[in-house]
């Protein structure tokens, strides 16, 4: 009796359901959701688990929450919140004006290009909101910024308006630390 005229038990793995569970298309799948799942829920329990502890030069301390008091209890926070409603503001009002504009001639007039408008609005849900948030330090960065170098040489200007990237400045009792 030769390899080749072995037959395989029916109801085993290697029955046809089992055989279609073992599809190369759901084998990828199967392998990007691990991956997916990997590189998603490592970070988010290292970031608890950290979050959590104390650092105590040698590794995680004792379990408090500490860490959060520090964070959020500070002058700067209420600065930071500052910024993200100008921020939030100036985004919805600018993409306001935009996007109904864009509307306006595609949907009232005979524009040429309508379709790729049609399509290119749908291109900022595809794109995350840390690329965004890079693209405005590009554009308005007090050192590299495109928008600020224009405005310093059009109107002769040392200092740039702009900062978006402007780091916080350290007080002394938290320099002390």
């Amino acid at each position: 009796m030769s390899v080749a005229n072995v037959r395989l038990d029916q109801s085993g793995p290697f029955s046809r359901a089992g055989a279609a569970l073992m599809r190369p298309r759901r084998v990828a799948l199967a392998a990007c959701v691990l991956i997916a799942g990997w590189l998603v829920f490592v970070p988010l329990a290292a970031l608890l688990y950290t979050g959590f502890t104390e650092d105590t030069g040698f590794g995680p301390g004792p379990w408090s929450l500490k860490n959060f008091v520090e964070a959020y209890s500070g002058w700067h926070v209420a600065r930071l919140f500052g910024n993200s409603i100008i921020f939030a503001s100036g985004t919805a009002l600018v993409t306001l004006l935009m996007g109904g504009l864009v509307a306006w001639v595609v949907e009232r007039t005979d524009a040429p290009g309508g379709s790729v408008f049609h399509a290119l609005s749908l291109l900022s849900f595809a794109i995350p909101g840390l690329l965004t948030a890079m693209a405005w330090i590009f554009v308005l960065s007090p050192n590299i910024g495109w928008v600020n170098a224009l405005i310093k040489s059009a109107f002769g200007l040392e200092q740039a308006p702009f900062a978006v990237a402007r780091p916080c400045a350290r007080t002394e009792d938290s320099s002390a630390r």
